[in-house]
Protein backbone atom coordinates (compact mmCIF):
# COMPACT_ATOMS: atom_id res chain seq x y z
CA UNK A 1 0.00 0.00 0.00
CA UNK A 2 1.40 3.38 -1.02
CA UNK A 3 1.36 6.05 1.66
CA UNK A 4 0.13 9.48 0.66
CA UNK A 5 1.02 12.74 2.28
CA UNK A 6 -1.99 14.43 3.88
CA UNK A 7 -1.77 17.44 1.53
CA UNK A 8 -1.82 15.11 -1.49
CA UNK A 9 -4.87 13.31 -0.12
CA UNK A 10 -6.65 16.61 0.54
CA UNK A 11 -5.99 17.79 -3.01
CA UNK A 12 -7.39 14.57 -4.40
CA UNK A 13 -10.51 14.53 -2.24
CA UNK A 14 -11.38 18.20 -1.70
CA UNK A 15 -12.25 20.88 -4.18
CA UNK A 16 -10.16 24.09 -4.07
CA UNK A 17 -13.14 26.06 -2.71
CA UNK A 18 -13.56 23.53 0.12
CA UNK A 19 -9.86 23.73 0.95
CA UNK A 20 -10.04 27.53 1.06
CA UNK A 21 -13.11 27.42 3.34
CA UNK A 22 -11.42 24.92 5.66
CA UNK A 23 -8.25 27.03 5.86
CA UNK A 24 -10.28 30.16 6.60
CA UNK A 25 -12.23 28.39 9.33
CA UNK A 26 -9.03 26.99 10.85
CA UNK A 27 -7.52 30.47 10.83
CA UNK A 28 -10.54 31.84 12.68
CA UNK A 29 -10.36 29.04 15.25
CA UNK A 30 -6.67 29.65 15.86
CA UNK A 31 -7.26 33.40 16.08
CA UNK A 32 -9.96 32.85 18.67
CA UNK A 33 -7.67 30.87 20.95
CA UNK A 34 -7.78 32.16 24.50
CA UNK A 35 -4.55 33.09 26.29
CA UNK A 36 -4.79 30.10 28.66
CA UNK A 37 -5.31 27.76 25.69
CA UNK A 38 -2.31 29.30 23.95
CA UNK A 39 -0.15 28.89 27.05
CA UNK A 40 -1.34 25.30 27.55
CA UNK A 41 -0.74 24.43 23.90
CA UNK A 42 2.86 25.57 24.36
CA UNK A 43 3.09 23.41 27.50
CA UNK A 44 3.95 26.34 29.76
CA UNK A 45 2.55 26.51 33.30
CA UNK A 46 1.25 29.72 34.82
CA UNK A 47 4.10 29.55 37.32
CA UNK A 48 6.75 29.21 34.61
CA UNK A 49 5.18 32.03 32.61
CA UNK A 50 5.03 34.23 35.71
CA UNK A 51 8.76 33.62 36.30
CA UNK A 52 9.54 34.61 32.71
CA UNK A 53 7.40 37.75 33.02
CA UNK A 54 8.77 38.56 36.50
CA UNK A 55 5.26 38.69 37.96
CA UNK A 56 3.28 36.47 40.33
CA UNK A 57 1.34 33.39 39.22
CA UNK A 58 -1.81 35.19 40.42
CA UNK A 59 -1.05 38.06 38.00
CA UNK A 60 -0.85 35.58 35.10
CA UNK A 61 -4.13 34.03 36.23
CA UNK A 62 -5.80 37.46 36.19
CA UNK A 63 -4.48 38.20 32.68
CA UNK A 64 -5.99 34.93 31.42
CA UNK A 65 -9.52 35.61 32.70
CA UNK A 66 -12.01 35.87 29.84
CA UNK A 67 -13.73 38.96 31.21
CA UNK A 68 -10.44 40.78 31.79
CA UNK A 69 -9.61 43.85 29.76
CA UNK A 70 -5.88 43.52 29.10
CA UNK A 71 -3.57 46.38 28.15
CA UNK A 72 -1.58 46.03 24.94
CA UNK A 73 1.75 46.27 26.78
CA UNK A 74 0.66 43.44 29.14
CA UNK A 75 -0.39 41.29 26.19
CA UNK A 76 2.87 42.05 24.37
CA UNK A 77 4.87 41.02 27.49
CA UNK A 78 2.87 37.80 27.86
CA UNK A 79 3.27 36.83 24.20
CA UNK A 80 6.97 37.68 24.33
CA UNK A 81 7.42 35.51 27.45
CA UNK A 82 5.84 32.64 25.49
CA UNK A 83 8.42 33.16 22.75
CA UNK A 84 6.19 34.99 20.30
CA UNK A 85 5.68 38.44 18.85
CA UNK A 86 2.48 40.45 19.03
CA UNK A 87 1.28 42.05 15.79
CA UNK A 88 -1.82 44.23 15.80
CA UNK A 89 -3.65 45.08 12.62
CA UNK A 90 -6.77 47.00 11.68
CA UNK A 91 -8.54 44.97 9.00
CA UNK A 92 -10.77 46.78 6.50
CA UNK A 93 -12.59 45.35 3.48
CA UNK A 94 -9.96 46.58 1.01
CA UNK A 95 -6.81 46.84 3.12
CA UNK A 96 -5.10 45.90 6.36
CA UNK A 97 -3.04 48.37 8.35
CA UNK A 98 -0.46 47.05 10.80
CA UNK A 99 -0.38 49.15 13.97
CA UNK A 100 3.23 49.08 15.11
CA UNK A 101 3.25 51.86 17.71
CA UNK A 102 0.82 50.35 20.25
CA UNK A 103 2.04 49.13 23.62
CA UNK A 104 5.67 50.14 23.21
Amino acid sequence: MTRLKFNTLVKRTMKPASIARARKRAGREIAAMELAELRNSLKVTQTALARRMKVSQAAVSKLEKRSRNIHVNQLRALISALGGELHIAAVFPKKTVRLTHLGR
